[in-house]
């Protein structure tokens, strides 16, 4: 039972992780690779990346 829970836990942290690791477009919200110089949709500089926690109402 122990093996099942770990490979079970295991893709949601490498989900996590390939989520998470985005640039966010500040022009139009597109999400980008990593490694990306430009937006991919409008071609603007203006990247971030994206944040890792969440936004709420506390």
């Amino acid at each position: 039972m122990l093996a099942i829970n770990s490979v079970i836990n295991m893709p949601s942290t490498i989900v996590k992780k390939r989520r998470l690791n985005r640039l966010i477009c500040r022009k139009c919200k597109a999400r980008n690779p990593p490694e990306a110089d430009k937006c991919r949709k409008c071609g603007s500089k203006q990247l971030r990346m994206k944040s890792k926690e969440r936004r709420g109402i506390s």
